[in-house]
């Protein structure tokens, strides 16, 4: 039996050897990307949970840093967004609220 990748354990084991502001910044731009992929249908939403949307990073920011987590969080719920919510859009437009928050936690606007 194969093992699912947990690429997100990866990405926090670098994060962690990261000055923390540089390991916040690192996380929003790396979400912002995944986001916007999703968004536009170039990115799958499994790969964003395996990536940045997933509990390893959530644990990690869980405790430092509340606005990455809700971020995170938000991030996670993609796929229920994707699948449960049968208005139209409305997927991109819980990517694009994602997409606001990351820039609002990036640059306090």
């Amino acid at each position: 039996m194969t093992r699912p990748l947990r690429y997100g354990a990866t990405y926090v084991s670098l994060l962690a050897k990261m000055p923390e502001d540089i390991a916040r910044e690192s996380v929003l731009l790396y979400a912002q990307a995944v986001v916007r992929g999703e968004k536009k249908g170039k990115v799958s939403v499994a790969f964003g949970e395996q990536t940045v949307f997933n509990t390893d990073v959530l644990k990690y920011f869980k405790g430092r840093d509340e606005d990455v987590v809700k971020i995170i969080s938000s991030g996670m719920e993609l796929d229920n967004v994707r699948d449960l919510i049968r208005d139209e859009g409305a997927f991109e437009q819980w990517c694009e609220q994602i997409d606001q928050m990351i820039e609002k936690a990036r640059h306090g606007t």
